[in-house]
């Protein structure tokens, strides 16, 4: 059994699917609680202009946006 561990894109990747569920569910606070957690790992391993931190980061705008919060939405939207 190989264990990939939380920092591995693939883990990344079904992260931010399980928050894509949750934000299609109209679960915003757990879509949020997750974007906003994988988003610094992935900035931090994959760096800024990855294409998979870049949709993480905008699918936490989006989050940000249904949850009216348009600030915090507009810091991320646009940023890459």
């Amino acid at each position: 059994m190989n264990v990939l561990g939380v920092r591995h894109k693939d883990t990344l990747l079904l992260a931010n699917d399980l928050g894509l569920i949750y934000k299609n569910s109209n679960k915003f606070a757990e879509a949020l609680d997750l974007f906003e957690s994988i988003y610094p790992i992935s900035t931090a391993e994959f760096g800024k202009k990855d294409s998979d931190t870049i949709i993480i980061m905008s699918h936490l705008a989006t989050v940000y946006q249904d949850l009216g919060q348009l600030k915090n939405s507009f810091r991320f939207a646009g940023k890459g």
